[in-house]
């Protein structure tokens, strides 16, 4: 396989992108840029220079819209755990098929799910009460655990207390798969569940509730989503949500226009993308979109 540079990896992403908000805009489908996509669009008015990657969030009603309507496509694919028994995650992704994205700390089964693509992530209800919400994400984070012990390699993590039980949670769900009493879609759907169990339309907060990264510094009023910004990103104009100000600070801090400093800039992603066929290279033209 042939290696995909960062400036074709960055274009890729962007051509999906594209691709996403073209569907959204025939549907009427409300999306936003989102994480560190958002950040980099206000910061650097595109990605992040140490970061190569885009994510997006629609409210639940308008991701569930979005698979729905996801139209046929020469090359790019919609995924999830709805379409596909072995994949390692709670949320979808739109992927370039042409394309292979080695993801090293899944298990090798899974190693090569993945191309590259952008994730799409739904914005679900959360609950009024802020202890109860607290509450919420660490059981959020109790099923992540889960989930990872049916996705990830076993291998070391920050501290050795840390190693010995992320290893030891893998050694016991690959003997639960082994006697064929769990699998990697039980857990994966087990995760969507957890994420849907607030209703978004009866909800005053909201956030994403399909990884636990970030917890309860995702929660923001739903009614402060609306009516979406228009910020650029790598020159092109894109959607914010209007509470974009209180949703950068709540995740990265009030200084967050701020450069951190030299030793955190640094992607944080273990994967390596690659062109299917080494003939491949160049990304979606006019014509193609």
């Amino acid at each position: 396989m042939k290696d995909i540079s960062i400036q074709e990896l960055r274009q890729l992403e962007q051509d999906i992108l594209d691709f996403i908000v073209d569907v959204c805009q025939k549907n009427a489908i409300t999306y936003f840029l989102c994480g560190g996509t958002l950040l980099g669009a206000y910061r650097h008015k595109g990605f992040i220079p140490w970061d190569d990657d885009i994510d997006v969030m629609m409210p639940r009603p308008d991701y569930e819209r979005f698979l729905e309507l996801f139209p046929s496509h020469e090359y790019l694919e919609l995924r999830n755990c709805r379409n596909d028994k072995e994949y390692p995650l709670a949320f979808s992704t739109v992927n370039d098929a042409r394309t292979v994205k080695v993801e090293k700390k899944l298990r090798k089964k899974l190693r090569n799910k993945l191309s590259v693509n952008i994730d799409v992530f739904p914005i679900d209800g959360l609950p009024d009460d802020v202890n109860e919400c607290k509450n919420y994400y660490r059981q959020i984070a109790t099923t992540q655990k889960l989930l990872e012990c049916s996705t990830k390699a076993f291998g070391k993590a920050p501290t050795l207390k840390a190693t010995i039980m992320k290893n030891a949670g893998i050694a016991v769900y690959r003997m639960l798969e082994f006697l064929g009493l769990r699998n990697i879609s039980h857990y994966v759907s087990r995760m969507e569940k957890v994420a849907m169990k607030y209703n978004y339309e009866q909800a005053h907060y909201v956030g994403i509730t399909a990884i636990s990264h970030y917890g309860t510094k995702e929660r923001n009023l739903k009614n402060q989503y609306e009516p979406s910004l228009k910020v650029t990103f790598e020159g092109k104009q894109y959607n914010s949500p209007k509470c974009y100000d209180t949703y950068l600070s709540q995740l990265y801090g009030k200084s967050y226009m701020k450069l951190p400093p030299s030793a955190q800039q640094h992607t944080h992603h273990t994967s390596n993308c690659y062109w299917k066929n080494k003939q491949e290279g160049g990304c979606l033209s006019s014509s193609d979109e």
